[in-house]
């Protein structure tokens, strides 16, 4: 569990070189990424080609957003896409297009905060594969295991015929104008309530849902 107070957004991954491995070859593994980050409304809005409305700069409800033709499964999306944007823009690369699917979504109302949760699929487009990082580029980490960088994680060659689909579990907090949201990631297997391995629907439910706000101050 993380307490977030004034955090600027960036990506937290780790990768296991044997289930990378394992991922490269199209084989079931246990490969979970966790992504952490905060934007704006107004800028969420942006990302979306929407034009931001008066008051949208201090709006804690999502359900003032989820209006119209705008629903929550929309919203899902936009914080999925803006994350990935912002995923290629710290590795600097374009990444693949990746097609999104959102199961269900649920907007719960808070003490002066509003979540939005869900629960998605995602299928990756591969258009174009980097070149590889090299051997020399891998970090030695705690247990002897080896820590591949991000960008060499991220650029490996899809294995023959399509990548496997990924299931997506996601919260997001608007606050005051501010949305905060994590997003796991894992095989597409997890979003399965009958599957009952190790890192299920309901652990990583929990992980996700464990993203809490320090109270305000003043």
């Amino acid at each position: 569990q993380k307490e977030f107070d004034n955090y600027a957004g960036r990506l937290i991954m780790s990768v296991d070189p044997e289930e990378l491995a394992k991922l490269q070859k199209n084989e079931p593994n246990e490969m979970v990424t966790l992504r952490c980050a905060r934007l704006t409304l107004p800028a969420l809005l942006r990302s979306a080609q929407y034009m931001p409305r008066q008051g949208d700069e201090q709006r804690s409800n999502w359900k003032e957003v989820a209006l119209g033709n705008v629903t929550g499964a929309n919203i899902a999306e936009w914080l999925m896409r803006a994350g990935q944007q912002a995923l290629a823009t710290s590795v600097g690369m374009e990444l693949p297009q990746v097609d999104i699917s959102i199961v269900d979504f649920q907007i719960t109302e808070g003490q002066d905060q509003s979540i939005l949760s869900w629960h998605a699929t995602t299928k990756v487009e591969v258009s174009s594969v980097r070149p590889l990082g090299q051997e020399s580029d891998q970090v030695q980490g705690l247990g002897g295991k080896s820590l591949v960088p991000l960008s060499q994680a991220l650029t490996q060659p899809p294995p023959p015929g399509d990548v496997p689909p990924l299931s997506t579990f996601g919260q997001a907090i608007l606050r005051k104008g501010l949305v905060t949201f994590a997003v796991a990631q894992a095989p597409v297997n997890r979003i399965d309530a009958a599957y009952k391995g190790p890192t299920g629907k309901q652990y990583l439910d929990y992980i996700v849902q464990s993203l809490k706000l320090a109270p305000l101050k003043g």
